[in-house]
C-alpha cells in the first residue's frame, strides 16, 4: 500500500471508506481509515515504534495493534494530530471508530 510517494507499506488489515483511493481495483494509493497490525517476534518493534509513526503522519484516522501473546489490542484513535490510545482486554468489545455500528468482541477474537 503506498501512503505517499515515498512510503510504502504492508499492514496486515487494512479498511478503505473512499473507493476512489483505488488504485487498479486492487492496490490503496493515499491514507486508508484503518490499520490492523498483529504483532510476531520478528514485527514487534517495527509496528509498535516505526509503523506506529509512519501511520500517524500519514494521518491514518485509526491503528490498532494486536497482541495475541498478550491478549491485547491497542486501538489508537487520530485526533488533533495525534493518537489517542484506548486499550482493551481480551473480553472487551470494541466499537469501530470508523465504521460506525460495527464492533468486534476479543472474546471471540482470542
Amino acid at each position: 500500500m503506498r501512503l505517499n510517494y515515498n512510503t510504502v507499506v504492508q499492514p496486515d488489515l487494512v479498511v478503505i471508506c473512499d473507493m476512489t483511493k483505488i488504485e487498479n481495483g486492487k492496490h490503496c494509493l493515499g491514507t486508508p481509515d484503518m490499520i490492523i497490525e498483529i504483532l510476531s517476534e520478528s514485527t514487534r518493534g517495527y509496528d509498535k515504534v516505526k509503523k506506529f509513526n509512519i501511520y500517524l503522519e500519514a494521518g491514518v484516522r485509526e491503528y490498532w495493534i494486536v497482541d495475541p501473546i498478550e491478549r491485547i489490542v491497542n486501538v489508537h484513535i487520530f485526533k488533533d494530530g495525534n493518537y489517542i490510545l484506548k486499550p482493551y482486554g481480551d473480553t472487551d468489545t470494541i466499537s469501530i471508530h470508523v465504521l460506525e455500528g460495527c464492533m468486534v468482541n476479543l472474546a471471540e477474537v482470542f
